[in-house]
């Protein structure tokens, strides 16, 4: 469908969106106090642990996004529904009963997905202006 990204695209994205929940975490340790070799460690360490984790949740949640808006042709209602989907791990963390900060510290989730599905709209872009080139030429 030329209204959302190829795989690539999708990989993209949950990599963009695991990259800046990354960083968030570490920009949080800076200001806590912390100083930059930590909070280096805190990026690189925490975006492994991350990226593993997030992997069960990006598979449902890309699926999800890309079933429900593939007909959708505005990037802003699939940005917000990458958004909505990123909401996911903070209420399986909380329906398990897990600690309230821990849940509060994922609500950061949704803003990290969104920004991932943000970054691939000009490759949404480029697929549309791709696919439409040869419907063009056959007219």
């Amino acid at each position: 469908m030329e209204n959302t990204p190829d795989v690539g695209g999708y990989v993209i994205a949950w990599l963009v969106s695991v990259a800046c929940f990354s960083a968030a975490v570490a920009i949080g340790g800076l200001i806590d106090g912390g100083d930059v070799v930590t909070a280096i460690d805190v990026l690189v360490i925490y975006g492994e642990i991350i990226l593993m984790f997030s992997l069960p949740f990006a598979c449902v949640g890309i699926v999800l996004v890309h079933l429900l808006c593939r007909r959708i042709p505005a990037q802003s209602v699939h940005v917000a529904a990458a958004g909505l989907v990123g909401v996911m791990p903070a209420l399986a963390f909380a329906t398990l009963g897990w600690d309230g900060g821990f849940v509060a510290w994922l609500s950061g989730i949704p803003v990290a997905t969104a920004i991932g599905r943000w970054s691939v709209v000009p490759l949404v872009w480029r697929r549309r202006r791709a696919l439409s080139r040869p419907a063009l030429a056959a007219s």
